[in-house]
This record gives structure tokens, C-alpha cells and sequence, in this order.
């Protein structure tokens, strides 16, 4: 008989640490991974991107005790900040990116407010 639980990490509580730039160029797609934590592989984890012009909402499975999210460029399009915060069972993490302006732009939809 195969005991119920093989040791393994299916539920997480504490702080999740994000792994992602301090900075980037507005419109350009970003790597944003989180852990490493002792999860088991599948695992899964939100994020939300806070923007301004509002979240958006990504998920993805732990594997080898890390998950990677692609933000794609029409998600950091308008220079400013993006909020991050990840969630996967009780543990939480929050991190923040600077979007900065891209120079000589002549479009008006990348100045911010």
C-alpha cells in the first residue's frame, strides 16, 4: 500500500521572491521567474502584473522549484511602474519594475500621465 504522501512540497506558506529586472524599456517583453522554493514539480503559482491600465493575470507550474512567466510588450507598454505579486497556497511575494520612456518616441499612447 502506497502512503498518502511522498514528502514532497504541495502547498507552500512564507514569502515567494521574484526574480525580475529593476528596470526596462516601456513595450519591451520581460522574464519574470519566481522561487527558488521547495515545491513540488507542478505545483502552481499566480502572478499579477498591476499596470496602468490595469492587472493582468498569468499562472504556471513549479518545476525543479522554479516558474517562469513571459510578460509580453503590449503588457508594459506605458512608462511607470508594474506591480508584481505571486501566490501559490499560503506563501506571497511582491516585487516592482520601472518602465522607463522609450527615447526620441513620438508616440503619444508611451507618455505617462
Amino acid at each position: 500500500m502506497q502512503p498518502w504522501w511522498n514528502g514532497e512540497v504541495t502547498s507552500l506558506i512564507g514569502d515567494l521572491p521574484i526574480i525580475a529586472p529593476e528596470t526596462i524599456t516601456a513595450g519591451q517583453s520581460v522574464i519574470v521567474r519566481v522561487g527558488p522554493v521547495e515545491a513540488a514539480d507542478g505545483v502552481m503559482v499566480g502572478l499579477v502584473l498591476i499596470g496602468k491600465h490595469g492587472p493582468h493575470v498569468y499562472r504556471a507550474a513549479f518545476m525543479n522549484g522554479m516558474a517562469e512567466f513571459t510578460i509580453p510588450g503590449e503588457h508594459t507598454r506605458h512608462p511607470g511602474s508594474l506591480a508584481l505579486i505571486a501566490a501559490s497556497g499560503e506563501a506571497r511575494g511582491e516585487a516592482s519594475v520601472l518602465l522607463r520612456p522609450i527615447h526620441g518616441s513620438q508616440r503619444t499612447d508611451l507618455i505617462a500621465d
